[in-house]
């Protein structure tokens, strides 16, 4: 079945308050910037009466479905593997969005580095306010990390001053004018440090930026070290193939193969800010954090799923022969995906959970891009004791509508609730949204139920699903696009292609437009153009594809639209990770 092109939606490269008005009426607030809508309405909007569909049974007839995926397993597992996890928590001050953060603004914690996490060991720190004062003030609290060391070198590397006028002690995290605030332009981490920029940081620290939810739940930030390590690229200023701090300057020479420094004490220090003040004293909240620890010597492991099947449609079809056969495809093609040799991740265990309108589900099958929050938080109960820390959320909706408007009116076909997503399953952005247009029942007629499907007699949009859903688990993992929309921003991995060509008719990078850009590309790609290594306009009649391409954008499964996909002819663009993505994914504490 074709479809107009759709846009995978373009998530975490800024933070911006809209303009609003107002904020509660207590002697400890300054300024207010902007108000959120209550979370308690939107409550009310999802627990209005709910009634099955025409079949008149939630769930209808048919057994649910057990998936049935060939080559996924929970034997999967590197057993190897070691994660464990403690939590700590301290009280701390929460300040406006634009007051000075001196060290009193700063919240420490101590962690016990003393053991060697190995070559493809991680340490994850996943930190949540609590107790905010929400009867005092709207709105929520970031936590923002702020500083890491290792004892020897600070991952993050902001100014924290006060030497320098502008820095972030001095004139706080983001600078605001009226009730707009932005990020401050002297606040930025500079090399070496962990993190390519202030937008690469930023979305680690604050996943929201759509005020109208930011009280709806909480939204833990998570950061994820090493975030690299390759021996390509340059240091800068060549900021479009950039080296890896951690390979260049962070990681001990003396170790025989690259890994986090251990044998003493890690130093971490967050700060909260409100979300809804420029300025703001008087109040203070807790800042738990997790923190995760996974010793890993080698590549590769697998990851588990947690599929949540949302609304009447998609589990009623989730019971029908063809739709079980559907699922089963689905997840075939992922795990297709993720098994290339760039990644050598697996799926492991697939829980198949059901969420109709007898449990309360309906009202989410065709949820809004802005309050797919409110449904991440509400589902916890239904996962199994076993997921915890293990298992991505992954929901399957009927539709995905924007109220905000799209770009270019493009549909959103998936949303990840962060790049890097919690292990934590009752928050805001704990998991990934994928829109099956109710159609799970209707893929794939020309395939017979319980006879064989090959991947060229599936539907193109059946393929498309399976590529969209990947795509948000690598979001979910740590990757993100490797250039964004407006082709300015790039994911700084050094082996993936950057496109700055715009299409004029479009405004946005598109196929054709970094088809035709034929700019020189770092040597760790061949040294030629995606024109040249291709060889034809792409999309031209021709129908000429090369999916192995590496030097074209969009056959990397982090290409942030649509692909083509030709079942007549099994011609398609590619599916690929490059060997940094490789990387970055398998740092996530979720491949195991």
């Amino acid at each position: 079945m074709l479809r107009k092109p759709h846009l995978f939606p373009l998530l975490f490269c800024c933070f911006m308050l809209v303009t609003g008005c107002g904020g509660s009426s207590t002697d400890s607030l300054t300024t207010a910037v902007s108000t959120s809508s209550s979370c308690g309405a939107l409550a009310a909007t999802f627990s209005s009466a709910q009634t099955c569909q025409s079949t008149g049974t939630c769930p209808g007839a048919g057994v649910a479905w057990s998936p049935s995926v060939t080559g996924a397993s929970n034997t999967n597992h590197d057993a190897s593997v070691v994660v464990t996890q403690t939590v700590s928590t301290q009280s701390g001050p929460i300040i406006g969005l634009a007051q000075p953060a001196p060290a009193s603004a700063e919240v420490t914690f101590t962690i016990d580095m003393t053991e060697d996490l190995g070559e493809y060991g991680s340490l994850t720190l996943e930190a949540e306010v609590q107790n905010f004062p929400s009867a005092n003030i709207t709105g929520t609290a970031y936590p923002l990390l702020v500083y890491l060391s290792d004892g020897v070198n600070d991952f993050i590397n902001l100014p924290r001053g006060p030497s320098t006028a502008g820095d972030c002690a001095t004139s706080g995290y983001y600078s605001c004018s009226g009730s707009v605030c932005s990020p401050n332009p002297g606040c930025s981490p500079a090399w070496p440090s962990a993190y390519f920029g202030r937008e690469q940081w930023e979305q680690h620290q604050v996943t929201n930026n759509n005020p109208q939810f930011s009280a709806c739940g909480s939204y833990p930030s998570v950061n994820v070290f090493p975030t690299c390590n390759w021996t390509g690229g340059n240091t800068p200023p060549n900021d479009e193939s950039p080296g890896c701090a951690f390979n260049e300057t962070f990681f001990p020479g003396s170790y025989a193969t690259p890994r986090l420094r251990y044998g003493g004490i890690y130093t971490a220090k967050y700060v909260m800010i409100a979300s809804d003040f420029a300025s703001l004293s008087g109040e203070a909240a807790n800042l738990q954090l997790k923190v995760i620890k996974k010793a890993d010597a080698n590549s590769g492991g697998a990851v588990d799923l947690n599929v949540i099947l949302v609304g009447d449609q998609n589990v009623n079809d989730s019971r029908t022969g063809r739709g079980q056969q559907n699922l089963n495809l689905l997840f075939q093609n992922v795990y297709n995906i993720y098994s290339q040799t760039s990644t050598n991740v697996k799926l492991g265990k697939i829980n198949a959970i059901e969420w109709p309108s007898a449990q309360g589900g309906e009202p989410y099958a065709n949820i809004d891009v802005s309050e797919i929050g409110f449904m991440f938080a509400s589902v916890a109960p239904l996962y199994p004791a076993s997921s915890v820390g293990r298992a991505i959320n992954l929901f399957l909706v009927s539709t995905l509508p924007e109220s905000a408007g799209t770009l270019g009116g493009l549909t959103v076909l998936g949303v990840s609730g962060a790049i890097g997503g919690p292990t934590q399953q009752d928050s805001a952005n704990s998991g990934t949204v994928i829109s099956t247009f109710s159609e799970l029942g209707t893929f794939n007629q020309n395939c017979t139920v319980g006879g064989s499907c090959p991947e060229t007699s599936q539907d193109a949009g059946f393929v498309l699903l399976g590529q969209t859903i990947a795509h948000e688990l690598g979001h979910y993992l740590g990757l993100n696009h490797p250039s964004e929309a407006d082709g300015t921003i790039h994911d700084q991995v050094y082996d993936t292609p950057i496109c700055t060509a715009t299409d004029p008719s479009l405004g946005y990078i598109s196929i054709n437009s970094c088809m035709i850009h034929d700019a020189s590309v770092d040597p760790a790609l061949g040294g030629s153009s995606c024109n040249l290594a291709c060889g034809s306009p792409s999309g031209s009649s021709s129908g000429i594809y090369c999916p192995t391409a590496p030097q074209c954008q969009f056959n990397y499964i982090m290409w942030w639209t649509s692909k083509r996909y030709d079942p007549s002819t099994n011609l398609g663009d590619g599916d690929l990770f490059s060997g940094g993505q490789g990387q970055i994914v398998n740092y996530s504490s979720y491949v195991q």
